[in-house]
């Protein structure tokens, strides 16, 4: 329950900050491979395991503005202004 509460936390700020940091731009998001950028690929294919239990609709890690992973269906977008209420509030 702590994890899956930290990794929540950590999603969320994660999202927060990177809307807050990005301009819109209208370049492609570039990626790198995870190990090359210092990314531990084990973790990361532990992380895509556990977020697979919880049926996210898509996951991306960010990194320096660097795509490190992304699974599920990145490119759809989701309707998330309910989501947005709790998101302030968390933070």
């Amino acid at each position: 329950m702590v994890i899956f509460t930290r990794l929540n936390l950590l999603a969320i700020i994660s999202a927060f900050t990177i809307t807050l940091g990005s301009g819109a731009s209208a370049q492609p998001w570039k990626s790198v491979d995870p190990s090359s950028a210092g990314w531990p690929v084990e973790q990361l294919k532990a992380a895509q395991d556990y977020a697979a239990t919880l049926k996210p609709t898509a996951v991306m890690v960010v990194h320096s503005g660097e795509v490190i992973a992304s699974w599920g269906e990145v490119t759809r977008k989701v309707n998330v202004a309910s989501v947005r209420k709790s998101l302030l509030s968390a933070l």
